[in-house]
């Protein structure tokens, strides 16, 4: 894959810098673990602006690769979030949580994280296509990582397709990537050489 991925080589490292500056809900793919936090489900009350924080002091301890302490954050925050109710913050934890554990190799639980994540946006009474973009990817990367790789190419697609409808360029950018990737691992090296091709061409143009 890395001959392959030569061909974005260029492109590639604009595109990782714009993502710290995206106001995408996340980005956690096999090529990026940046976090961040969407603006769209940004708190508006003191006690939802502290789990906010325990959210961002997640991510930093995700960023320095502490991931057990980042873990132990969000599994916190997802608790809380539980208690006051609020599903579609509780989902973002554990799409978080279920990263923090694939990082640590701790498949069975970021598999119940992530499905347990899936469950609360499904029943949501509103709908954030970025936080759907967010969750999907994060299901396509454990599928990935546990050989699962037909099943992560087509859920990177579907991510890609909310990461478009919430107007996230970058995350749908990288959801082709990993969809190049899943192609590579299945043997498709012709699609996923044409599908990278079509990254670079959307890279020299931005």
């Amino acid at each position: 894959m890395k001959t392959i991925l030569n061909l974005v080589t260029v492109g590639l490292p604009s595109l990782l810098l714009a993502l710290t500056a995206t106001p995408s809900l996340a980005i956690a793919s096999p090529h990026h673990s940046e976090i961040t936090i969407a603006t769209t489900l940004q708190a508006q009350t003191p006690q939802a602006t502290s789990q906010v924080s325990k959210l961002n002091q997640g991510r930093a301890y995700f960023n320095r690769g502490q991931f057990a302490q980042a873990a132990e954050i969000w599994e916190q925050a997802a608790q809380d979030y539980a208690t006051r109710g609020d599903s579609l913050h509780q989902a973002l934890s554990l799409n978080y949580l279920s990263l923090a554990y694939q990082h640590l190799s701790q498949w069975d639980l970021a598999q119940t994280a992530i499905e347990s994540s899936l469950k609360l946006v499904e029943s949501a009474t509103s709908n954030n296509p970025l936080l759907w973009a967010q969750i999907l990817n994060t299901k396509a990367r454990l599928l990935f990582h546990t050989g699962q790789n037909q099943s992560a190419l087509e859920t990177f697609k579907q991510a890609q397709k909310y990461y478009n409808q919430g107007g996230d360029k970058i995350g749908a950018l990288i959801s082709k990537i990993n969809q190049a990737e899943a192609l590579q691992s299945l043997g498709f090296y012709n699609r996923a050489k044409r599908l990278l091709e079509e990254i670079n061409q959307q890279l020299a143009i931005t």
